[in-house]
Parts: structure tokens; C-alpha cells; sequence
């Protein structure tokens, strides 16, 4: 009897919920990084080729079917995906046990603690606190007011940073689906504000500028926004009615250090495109995880977690990463300043415990 080929070794399937837009950027983070494993028989994972499967998601309702799927169904061994809070809190829900690792590139999934889900991204509260940080230092005697959306508790958790950085009451008006931007924008007003923090949508941000002329609000009004990765794509296409926001971003493609310019040469080369921070935080998931399943030479769950909550530190392509114990990624964090669509470099936070361990 004669010897056929030697079996290819079963894949290790990663699954990314894709959503309608912006999803590009994150399947081609996650497609740099899964081709980069695979090419190397170094980085290989315990010497199987690794797969990623991209399910659509289209609704928020499809983050929380897709994730049950991709668990149930397909196995995956990770979960990628969440760039914002909702979608990041309907993938969440639909973990069905704690046997699948869950990556949030949002920094938000929800209020409650779930063993196998981590953010990557910046935590809503700690992106408040940078904001009211730089409104301290930019204008400290400056009357500020926010406007927050009440429906969103990432946006809520965004303000309490704020407000605590800045070490004082700033008024705040919450509004709603159906309220009318105007009279919102109109109360705010008579304070006379000199510093505006919005904490919500890029959507949202936009319908309260199409109402602006019509406020009393003055011109030079200092503008902050607090929300996910997500807006600041949308934002960037709408140059007029953002030029000169304050916000921040976790990921700058034309920051001259080593790591950023390897990563946006070898992304150019295979998408020619500048990558954003979906891209990088995408590619950034699986290369953690993926370093981790090989220091533990497990894809068990709990040896993974075991690597993430011991303090260990990755390299990231901005700075050091490494998760703290509430599950919430430690990171380089960059304030920008919005000018004509293009992010202007303002200032970096680096956690002064990751710069020590460089």
C-alpha cells in the first residue's frame, strides 16, 4: 500500500465581525497580520496555518446572531471586531460560555465584567480625562459646558473623565433621538462657553454643526469630541464642518518612528493605502493574541488570559500594550487637532509604567 502525502495540519480559525463601514480597514489589518503568521514558519501558531473568517454584520442585531455563529458553528479560537460600543456590547451578549476569547477594538463592551472579553482600544473614561487634561493646560479659566449622549453609557463614562480631570462642575445637556439640536444648543448658549466637549457620534456631532448658525453659539468656540475610532474616520470626510476639533486617535500613520514605519510600508505594500487605527488596532489583536498563544503553546482560554492578566508587555506599533486587570488595554494615546480632514499632531500620553519597562 503506497504513502500519500503527508495531512496539512487543520487551520486555527480567528473570526472578525465585519461590519457594512468601515470595515475595510479592519480586514486588512487582520489579513496583514494572518498572512505575516503563515509566511514565516517562525511565527507559525503551534505549526498550523492560521484562518480568518469575516462575517457580515449589518445590523446590531447581526454582531450579537454572527458571534453565536462563528462561536457555535465555526469553533473560532478568537473573536476580532466591536469598533464602537454598541456593536462591541451585541458581540458580548452573544458569547454563549467562556470558552472563546473576545477582542474589542472599541474600548467600551458594556458595563458589566465578562471573563473572556478585553478591549484594545482607549477606554471611554480615560479619553475624557485626556481631554479635560488638555482643556486645562489650553484654557484654564475657559467657561466649558458638554453635550453627551444620555442613551450612550460609553459617552456618559467619557463626560465623569472629563469632568473629574477638569476638577469641576461643567454644565451638560443630554439629549435624545428625537430632541431638537437647536433648543439644545440654544440652553447651552446662554452660558456664553468658550470650550465645547461633545461626547457622542460622529453622526450626531454633525446634526448639532447643521444647527450651529442657529444656536447664539460664538465661532471660536473650542471644540472637543469624545467617541470611537469609528468617528474620527467620519469626521475626516466632512473637513468644513470639523475643521479645527480637538479629539485623539490611537494610531497616527505618519508618525517618524521605527515601528510606525514599518508597519504603514509593509500595509502600503500590500493595500496601497495609508492604514488608519482600525487597521493597526485590527492588526494589533492578532498579533497579541497570537504571541500569547505562543509563549503558552496553548490555545487553551485560560492560558491566554493567564499571559494578558500576569502583566505581560507587547510591543504595539505606537508604544508598549499590556492589559491591566480590568481587562482594558494600556497604550500610547495621541491628540490631535482636525485640519482641513487631516490629523494634526497636538500631543502623546504614554502610561508611565509601560515607558519604564522599554
Amino acid at each position: 500500500m503506497g504513502c500519500g502525502p503527508p495531512a496539512r495540519p487543520e487551520p486555527i480559525l480567528i473570526g472578525h465581525l465585519l461590519p457594512d463601514e468601515p470595515g475595510e480597514a479592519e480586514l486588512q489589518g487582520i489579513a496583514l497580520a494572518v498572512d505575516e503568521r503563515n509566511a514565516d514558519p517562525d511565527q507559525r501558531l503551534l505549526e498550523r496555518p492560521l484562518t480568518a473568517l469575516h462575517a457580515e454584520a449589518h445590523t446590531p442585531a447581526d454582531f450579537e446572531s454572527q458571534t453565536v455563529r462563528l462561536e457555535a458553528i465555526n469553533r473560532v479560537h478568537l473573536l476580532i471586531g466591536g469598533a464602537t460600543g454598541i456593536r462591541s456590547e451585541h458581540i458580548r451578549h452573544g458569547i454563549q460560555a467562556d470558552q472563546t476569547l473576545f477582542l474589542s477594538l472599541s474600548g467600551w463592551s458594556g458595563s458589566t465584567y465578562h471573563a473572556t472579553v478585553f478591549q484594545i482600544g482607549t477606554a471611554p473614561r480615560t479619553q475624557g480625562q485626556r481631554l479635560g487634561e488638555y482643556a486645562l493646560e489650553a484654557m484654564p479659566t475657559a467657561r466649558m459646558v458638554a453635550i453627551i449622549n444620555g442613551r450612550d453609557r460609553a459617552a456618559n463614562e467619557r463626560y465623569d473623565g472629563f469632568r473629574v480631570a477638569c476638577g469641576r462642575m461643567v454644565p451638560m445637556v443630554s439629549y435624545g433621538a428625537t430632541d431638537s439640536r437647536v433648543e439644545l444648543l440654544q440652553r447651552l448658549a446662554k452660558d456664553a462657553p468658550q470650550l465645547l466637549l461633545f461626547a457622542g457620534s460622529a453622526s450626531d456631532f454633525l446634526e448639532f454643526r447643521q444647527a450651529w448658525s442657529k444656536s447664539g453659539l460664538p465661532p471660536e468656540l473650542m471644540i472637543l469630541f469624545a467617541g470611537d475610532e469609528t468617528d474620527l474616520v467620519q469626521l475626516r470626510t466632512t473637513p468644513m464642518e470639523c475643521e479645527g476639533v480637538v479629539t485623539t486617535t490611537t494610531f497616527l500613520a505618519d508618525r517618524e518612528t521605527p515601528s510606525v514605519i514599518d508597519f504603514v510600508t509593509r500595509y502600503e505594500k500590500q493595500f496601497q493605502q495609508k492604514p488608519n487605527a482600525l487597521a493597526a488596532l485590527s492588526y494589533e489583536a492578532v498579533q497579541v493574541w497570537a504571541a500569547s498563544v505562543v509563549k503558552a503553546k496553548s490555545l487553551e482560554v485560560k492560558q491566554v488570559r493567564y499571559e494578558w492578566l500576569r502583566g505581560e508587555v507587547f510591543p504595539g506599533i505606537s508604544g508598549p500594550l499590556q492589559f491591566t486587570k480590568a481587562h482594558q488595554m494600556e497604550r500610547t494615546l495621541f491628540l490631535i487637532r482636525l485640519s482641513k480632514g487631516a490629523p494634526a499632531f497636538l500631543k502623546v500620553w504614554e502610561p508611565p509604567a509601560l515607558v519604564e519597562k522599554q
